[in-house]
C-alpha cells in the first residue's frame, strides 16, 4: 500500500435510539459535554443500527445543549437522508462529522506500530541492488489526527511511499515469539 494524500474526517461520537417524535424517523443521540460545542445543525453524520453494519447517512436536524446538569451532555437529532426502514426504539451508534481536512498525508491504522513510545511505519526502500529486491526499513513517524479509518502522518513519510500494512511487527520486534496458551 502507499502513503497517500486523502481527506481526513474528524467526528464526534454519539449513541442513542431511533425515534419518530416529529412524524419522521430520527435518531436521538447523546453527545459528551466536551464535544457539544463542535456539533451544529446541518452537519453530516453517519448512523449505525445493530445488528447491521450498513451506514445510514444523516444530517443533524437539531441540537439540545446541556440536557443533563450533572454531566453536561447534549442530545442531537439526526435525520436520515433518503428512505430507511428502522423500527422505533432501536439502539443507534453515530458519528457526527465536525470537520474535514483535505489533502492530509495518511496511512491505515494497521500500518502504524509502536516501540518504546515511538510510532513507526515499515517502508519499502527503493531497490539498490541489481536483482531489484525490495528491502523494508522501519521508519520513525510523527502522528497527527487518528481516526478509525486513517492516521495522519506529520513527518517521516511522503506521498507515494510504499508501506507495509500487515506483518511489519517482525521488523521492530525480531525476537518476538507468539506463545500458545
Amino acid at each position: 500500500m502507499q502513503a497517500r494524500l486523502q481527506d481526513l474526517k474528524e467526528y464526534v461520537p454519539g449513541y442513542g435510539i431511533s425515534t419518530e417524535e416529529t412524524g419522521r424517523l430520527e435518531f436521538a443521540v447523546n453527545i459528551e459535554a466536551a464535544d457539544t460545542p463542535k456539533v451544529s445543525r446541518g452537519e453530516s453524520a453517519t448512523a449505525y443500527v445493530a445488528p447491521s453494519t450498513a451506514p445510514i447517512h444523516c444530517s443533524v436536524a437539531r441540537v439540545l445543549r446541556a440536557v443533563s446538569a450533572e454531566t453536561g451532555q447534549s442530545i442531537a437529532w439526526l435525520r436520515p437522508i433518503g428512505k430507511v426502514d428502522v423500527p422505533v426504539g432501536n439502539f443507534v451508534d453515530a458519528r457526527i462529522i465536525t470537520r474535514v481536512r483535505h489533502h492530509v498525508l495518511a496511512v491505515p491504522p494497521a500500518a502504524v506500530l509502536f516501540k518504546s513510545g515511538q510510532a513507526w511505519v515499515i517502508r519499502a526502500k527503493p531497490p539498490q541492488t541489481p536483482s531489484g529486491q525490495t528491502n523494508y526499513v522501519p521508519t520513525a513517524v510523527i502522528l497527527g489526527e487518528v481516526t478509525d479509518e486513517a492516521v495522519e502522518i506529520k513527518s517521516g513519510l511522503k506521498p507515494g511511499d510504499k508501506i507495509v500494512v500487515q506483518g511489519g511487527i517482525g521488523y521492530l520486534y525480531p525476537d518476538f515469539k507468539a506463545e500458545a496458551d
